[in-house]
């Protein structure tokens, strides 16, 4: 339901074969699962405290948190509910563009 439901939003016709778990809580039984039905599961490298929106980081703090934890490679977790990470998405891009690395999807 949730690939019919990502499709009808994004207007994607391609499979989507990658899947991260909530909060990233995985067990055996989950990750066969997510197996047997096609997808790669991806967790992050990259992420701090933002998911709660009553208790949101300074935006000095975040870039602080993302300056340590960025490597290449990364996939850097941010949520949607965060003001604070849709304040510092923008500069954080930028910056990192401008030592060479690329943003893409998996």
């Amino acid at each position: 339901a949730w690939e019919s439901a990502y499709r009808a939003i994004t207007g994607a016709n391609a499979p989507v074969a990658y899947f991260r778990p909530p909060a990233g809580a995985v067990s055996k039984r989950s990750m066969a699962l997510m197996n047997q039905l096609g997808y790669k599961t991806l967790m992050w490298g990259a992420a701090y405290k933002d998911w709660d929106p009553s208790a949101q980081p300074t935006q000095q703090a975040a870039m602080t948190l993302l300056r340590h934890y960025t490597t290449s490679g990364d996939i850097i977790l941010l949520h949607g509910v965060s003001q604070t990470s849709s304040d510092v998405l923008g500069g954080y891009i930028d910056e990192y563009r401008s030592k060479g690395f690329a943003f893409s999807l998996p």
